[in-house]
């Protein structure tokens, strides 16, 4: 199929804790990517491209399929606002150099991810 992803190029994250984690730990430390395309929800996507774009790498956005009109899809859109509020305040942590915790590549259990 012309233009398919290969499945080697792909990586998924299943044990993201949020999107700033999926981006700073696993992306940059555990994968060792600096160049990748995010795959996500739309109301997601601005603040995970964003997020990125602030670490320094060269990412794009495609927006999955979502659904519509549920009470869950109106729960994500109201908790969207205070994560990009959050997003915010982790790149100003990021950038004074506070985030530290996040600059390990170790897990919960002490092993590294590597």
């Amino acid at each position: 199929m012309e233009g398919a992803v290969s499945p080697k190029a792909v990586r998924v994250d299943p044990k993201g804790l949020s999107t700033f984690d999926s981006i700073w730990r696993r992306a940059k430390v555990l994968f060792w990517l600096k160049n990748y395309i995010i795959v996500t929800q739309r109301f997601q996507l601005v603040r995970a491209v964003f997020l990125a774009r602030a670490m320094g790498h060269d990412a794009i956005g495609y927006a999955a399929g979502e659904l519509h009109g549920t009470p869950a899809a109106r729960r994500m859109r109201l908790r969207e606002y205070a994560a990009r509020v959050k997003a915010l305040w982790d790149i100003v942590l990021l950038k004074a150099g506070l985030a530290s915790g996040w600059s390990g590549s170790k897990q919960k259990d002490g092993k590294t991810e590597r």
